[in-house]
């Protein structure tokens, strides 16, 4: 492995919060990807809807 001597726990430590950051993003991504579906299946339900009530 590398040697990082005293620089370890910095060089550890970046990776960890790179890791739980790139990770948040991931999941938010996810989380307004399905927001947006289920907006427009929404919004598709109340257009059909509308179309069928006329």
């Amino acid at each position: 492995m590398f040697d990082y001597d005293k620089y370890a726990p910095y060089v550890f430590w970046s990776y960890g919060i790179a890791a739980v950051v790139l990770t948040g993003v991931v999941v938010w991504t996810f989380l307004r990807v399905r927001a947006a579906h289920r907006a427009l299946k929404d919004a598709d339900d109340e257009i059909v809807g509308k179309g069928r009530e006329e």
